[in-house]
């Protein structure tokens, strides 16, 4: 009996061992099939998964933006693309290597990120993708943005590596490859989008043949599409385009005949908003004021807002000013070529009251070719060609409402011989300088000083005969 008991204890240990032994083989046994099971899965959904390039392009001119355009040919839906690995190996402009890992931001990137520009059935036409919206199922395309920093060198090769979360990478490589758009075979007489088959080159377009065909761009800099985006003989390629910055330019934009008889010596001015105001010498050489509409792109309203014959004499060489709220003022050659001052009121808008609302002759002996400048408070100077053709200066008072004082504040002769054409600009505090044609019809500039109540030191400051050849 006392040898059962050990013997009974020994058996029990032994079948207690082998159970548990049974139980963690099972467990592994388990733990592998599921392991297995899950490798099988990831490989099967690495098998059906592929993402394939389409094009790579550089957009704006700081070449920082690079837009990466793939296609879903796989069998299975990809998305969670905050999991995707995106990394760029580049050349800066200044020929340094980097090597980056961008993180995925929703939204337009910044520097060194990217994100999902958008999803589409067909990336080439913009055609948006129709089904689970956000998620990238097969036979659709994504364009993906990236932002970088530093910019990229505009000729040497470079790669962004895109990978998903189960590894199926692309490698794309980019670099910077301008193409210029050309005439086709003339160029249009304004804006227009009729023309829509442009011919590309890798040589930039000159002056005289560059144009803006789309209103929505200017051509000032120069149009050009990248590498990726277009070859020769492309159409349409207005969301393709970038900007080069060069000596391009392009013919006017747009044109107004404000006058259909006679507009010499026109002066413009601000207003306010889009309305620009223009005083000028009109038909029967009588002074006109005219009132237009300019956009911000450029484009003029075709017709005039309002009209003003402010001297039914004669109103030629005028120069503009604004004073006050709707007050501007008109300085000029009137009747007989003596020197006129005129206050007109305009509106915002660009309507002009009927009728004037004060003048001045500061000169009743000759005022030609006058320029007018604001002094300080209600005092302004006009430089004009006075008697015997000389020099002369004179200050002005223009109360805010328009009325003139009637007589004028201080007068300099400031070239006794001969001042033509001048124009008078404010240096600093009290002084001024005046260019103008001198004598021997030479170049000349003076400087002068005109205290704010208008009285101007007898005598000019400095002289520079700035160009002895005429």
């Amino acid at each position: 009996m006392e040898r059962a008991i050990p013997f009974v204890i020994c058996t029990a240990l032994i079948l207690l061992a082998g159970m548990t032994m049974a139980s963690d083989s099972f467990a592994i046994l388990d733990t592998s099939t599921r392991e297995l099971a899950a490798t099988y899965e990831r490989n099967e959904t690495i098998r059906i998964t592929n993402i394939s390039s389409l094009s790579t392009s550089l957009l704006p001119i700081e070449h920082r933006n690079l837009e990466v355009s793939l296609t879903n040919d796989g069998r299975t839906s990809i998305a969670d693309f905050s999991k995707w690995d995106v990394i760029v190996q580049y050349f800066d402009s200044q020929n340094n290597y980097y090597v980056y890992w961008l993180p995925y931001v929703e939204g337009p990137p910044d520097l060194n990120q990217w994100s999902v520009k958008g999803i589409y059935l067909d990336a080439a036409n913009s055609t948006p993708e129709l089904l689970e919206a956000g998620i990238l199922n097969p036979d659709e395309d994504i364009i993906v943005e990236l932002k970088l920093s530093p910019s990229v060198h505009e000729s040497r090769y470079n790669l962004a590596i895109i990978s998903t979360p189960g590894g199926v990478s692309t490698w794309n490589h980019f670099r910077s490859y301008p193409l210029y758009l050309h005439n086709n075979p003339t160029p249009p007489t304004a804006n227009t989008t009729a023309q829509e088959t442009l011919p590309l080159s890798t040589t930039a377009p000159t002056a005289a043949t560059l144009y803006n065909y789309d209103e929505d761009y200017s051509s000032d800099l120069g149009r050009r599409i990248e590498q990726g985006r277009g070859n020769v003989n492309e159409s349409n390629l207005a969301r393709y385009q970038t900007w080069r910055a060069g000596p391009l330019t392009e013919p006017v934009g747009d044109t107004l005949e404000f006058d259909t008889v006679n507009g010499m010596a026109p002066a413009v001015t601000h207003v306010s908003g889009d309305v620009y105001a223009i005083a000028y010498e009109g038909p029967g050489s009588d002074g006109f004021l005219k009132t237009v509409e300019i956009a911000p792109s450029g484009n003029i309203t075709d017709a005039v807002i309002d009209t003003l014959e402010f001297d039914t004499g004669t109103g030629q060489e005028p120069s503009i000013i604004h004073v006050s709220g709707n007050v501007y003022a008109i300085a000029y050659r009137g009747t007989g070529d003596n020197g006129f001052l005129t206050t007109v009121d305009i509106a915002t808008s660009g309507n002009i009251t009927d009728a004037v609302i004060d003048t001045l002759e500061f000169d009743a002996v000759t005022g030609r070719e006058p320029g007018i400048i604001h002094v300080s408070g209600d005092v302004y100077a006009i430089a004009y060609r006075g008697p015997a053709d000389n020099g002369f200066l004179t200050t002005v008072e223009i109360a805010a409402s328009g009325q003139i004082t009637d007589a004028v504040i201080d007068t300099l002769e400031f070239d006794s011989v001969n001042g033509q054409e001048p124009s008078i600009i404010h240096v600093s505090g009290n002084v001024y300088a005046i260019a103008y044609r001198g004598p021997a019809d030479d170049g000349f500039l003076k400087t002068v000083e005109i205290a704010p109540s208008g009285n101007i030191t007898d005598a000019v400051i400095d002289t520079l005969e700035f160009d002895t050849g005429t």
